[in-house]
């Protein structure tokens, strides 16, 4: 017999991860002068890498979906987890 799930903890959860996946590229908008200053590119550059955020988490959610229906939400994070690493390393400027 399973424990009953409260819906108000499955929504706070629900809510809590969406906000945490999704607010780092807002929080990358609203600091666009600095970064874009830092680094040294321009507003069509950056517009083509949250573009490319979004367009990578598109092409994977199916994937995690099914992924983590068929294999439980703790082994597909620890299986998905590090296939996201070497992208985030290419992705940062070196030095």
């Amino acid at each position: 017999m399973s424990p009953a799930v409260d819906p108000r903890r499955v929504t706070a959860v629900s809510l809590a991860t969406m906000v945490a996946a999704i607010a780092p590229v807002h929080l990358v908008g609203a600091l666009a002068p600095e970064i874009q200053d830092d680094l040294g590119f321009g507003d069509a550059e950056q517009g083509l890498a949250i573009g490319a955020f979004f367009a990578v988490s598109a092409l994977f959610s199916s994937w995690g979906g099914a992924l983590t229906d068929r294999i439980g939400p703790s082994p597909a994070t620890t299986r998905s987890s590090p296939a996201a690493c070497p992208p985030t390393d290419a992705a940062l400027p070196s030095g």
